[in-house]
């Protein structure tokens, strides 16, 4: 409930799991869940943890970065840091399965 009033209620996992436990998940639901290389992760403690610097700017002058004003980010912005973050420390998550057989031929 507090992801949707903040906009973070977007994480397809918990949504999946919510679903199923109802039975009520479709394919279409897992498919969602499987092509997200978010799920299962928490985007506001990625950002958290991964984000050293920005360019965000507060009356003209470089604006912190602070855990409060991460958590003030609205939910396209967290997404999208929290998918860099994630796409430089785990790349394999974002490889199609055609880059994955060719990843695994040169090994």
């Amino acid at each position: 409930m507090i992801g949707v009033a903040t906009g973070r209620g977007r994480n397809w996992a918990t949504t999946f799991l919510r679903r199923a436990a109802a039975g009520t998940a479709t394919t279409a639901d897992a498919a969602k869940v499987l092509a997200d290389p978010l799920s299962g992760f928490d985007r506001l403690a990625l950002v958290k943890g991964g984000l050293v610097a920005w360019t965000c700017e507060e009356a003209g002058q470089p604006k912190p970065v602070t855990e409060a004003a991460i958590e003030d980010l609205e939910d396209e912005p967290l997404e999208f840091l929290a998918t860099a973050i994630l796409r430089l420390t785990k790349p394999a998550l974002f490889r199609t399965p055609e880059e994955d057989a060719a990843e695994r031929k040169n090994d």
